[in-house]
């Protein structure tokens, strides 16, 4: 082969090569995004559970007149050892007692940490609040 052809070759290699970088960052960054809107619903959910147990009275399976523990909420929102795994996220109950219940999520490749906080005084879409962890490097 001449020169002219291997440098044919290396500078096919070159732009094939920067294409499929380009396509690959590309696809991941909505895979982030839907993975972090998959995550924030199941923590939405978890929050409205959240708030129905501390306000059901104990008669009907729930927390209100009773001092419950972190362990009584885990095993009504089917947390096993506090944690719960689906496709998005692994969940763990971290904190509940009676002001306060808060829920850390860790996707599976570990590039998103969430912690949400729930305060059960508050009554309406206020009383959740989320906070991102940065990952250690």
């Amino acid at each position: 082969m001449g020169t002219q052809q291997i440098l044919m070759v290396v500078v096919s290699f070159i732009i094939v090569g920067a294409a499929i970088a380009t396509g690959v960052s590309m696809m991941s960054s909505p895979e982030r995004n839907t993975m972090r809107q998959h995550t924030q619903a199941d923590l939405q959910f978890f929050a409205s559970q959240i708030q129905a147990y501390h306000k059901t009275p104990t008669s009907m399976g729930g927390a209100l007149g009773s001092k419950e523990t972190i362990q009584t909420l885990g095993n009504y929102l089917n947390f096993i050892d506090l944690v719960y795994i689906n496709e998005n996220a692994t969940y763990t109950l971290i904190t509940y007692n009676e002001d306060i219940a808060q829920i850390r999520a860790e996707n599976y490749d570990k590039s998103l940490h969430l912690i949400m906080t729930v305060d059960l005084k508050k009554r309406s879409i206020e009383a959740i609040s989320y906070q991102e962890i940065k990952a250690d490097d």
